[in-house]
């Protein structure tokens, strides 16, 4: 007989299959596909809303062991109701700078059994806006896509991400004082075009809109060896060590941190390879994964016990 505790199948209800595994789930779902996902045992269901709607019929409550959902704003609470227990939310956004999300986190929260979210200053918020379990953990990557594939590294300093007032003024500030480097400062660019991107700079800089959370960019940027350079962050030294990453705290700073690892270039290649090594050892999709199935068994036990 099958222990009620265990983890054994799972329904993700994320968009895998409208963006082309391109998010934090489909590094998720590449790993469970991995020979070494396969060992580990969970199989798992897709429920992609976005891409084929009618799949709420996958939805059923006999079958799973526990539902996963990411973000959730495709699910109503009355489709949710008919979902396997534990219901979990994985929430990638940022509620504490973004009132749309506070708003869609206030509407559906409550519904779900656990809730994940990647900034631990958002907990109490997260809280106040009806959530009951939450619990924090940080984005990932995962080294099907982002990893060192040895490529040529001739960008000096690379940018990649939505251009803001804020931003246009950090790149402005880098094409200034390094007219001599190589750089390159894109948006819109997705896929292996990125990591490609990633893989070819030396320097990747982070230039985040809160002040607490750390981006996903950081741990893909890592993953893939570049030093990773990144706007200062309450949550970011949980995560790595001071000789893995570098912080800066606002353009000046940034600009002589820039200038003092450019004087000794083998500081930069240092740098990525210790930030490249903690994300693999620490910052992987399993590495979550693995979490939220502990998470869920002690929940299960919890309520066998009541």
């Amino acid at each position: 007989m099958k222990d009620k505790t265990s983890v054994d199948y799972i329904n993700l209800v994320a968009p895998v299959f409208a963006t082309n595994k391109q998010g934090n789930e489909g590094r998720l779902v590449n790993w469970l596909d991995s020979e070494d996902g396969k060992k580990f045992g969970v199989r798992y269901n897709i429920t992609d809303l976005r891409k084929t709607p009618k799949s709420v019929v996958n939805l059923s409550d006999d079958v799973y062991d526990a539902t996963i959902v990411f973000k959730g704003e495709m699910i109503t609470p009355k489709v949710l109701a008919n979902c396997s227990r534990p219901r979990v939310l994985y929430f990638p956004d940022d509620v504490l700078t973004y009132v749309l999300y506070a708003k869609l986190v206030q509407h559906i929260g409550k519904h779900y059994d656990i809730v994940y979210t990647f900034d631990k200053e958002a907990i109490p918020t997260f809280k106040y806006l009806g959530c009951t379990d939450v619990k924090w953990m940080p984005s990932w990557t995962g080294t099907d896509m982002f990893y060192d594939k040895g490529l040529k590294r001739d960008i000096d300093i690379c940018f990649i991400g939505s251009f803001n007032e804020y931003r246009i003024r950090m790149m402005n500030t880098v094409k200034y004082f390094f007219k001599d480097k190589q750089l390159c400062f894109k948006e819109g660019i997705y896929g292996d075009d990125y990591a490609d991107l990633m893989n070819r700079s030396k320097i990747v800089i982070n230039a985040a809109q809160g002040s607490s959370g750390v981006s996903q960019r950081v741990f893909e940027a890592s993953a893939c060896g570049a030093a990773v350079f990144t706007n200062y962050n309450k949550d970011l030294y949980d995560l790595f060590n001071e000789d893995e990453i570098v912080c800066w705290n606002n353009f000046d700073d940034l600009v002589n941190r820039l200038k003092l690892y450019f004087d000794n270039k083998d500081n930069i290649k240092i740098l990525g390879e210790r930030g490249k090594t903690c994300t693999i050892h620490n910052h992987l999709a399993q590495h979550r994964f693995k979490q939220m199935v502990k998470d869920i068994e002690t929940w299960k036990i919890k309520e066998r016990a009541l």
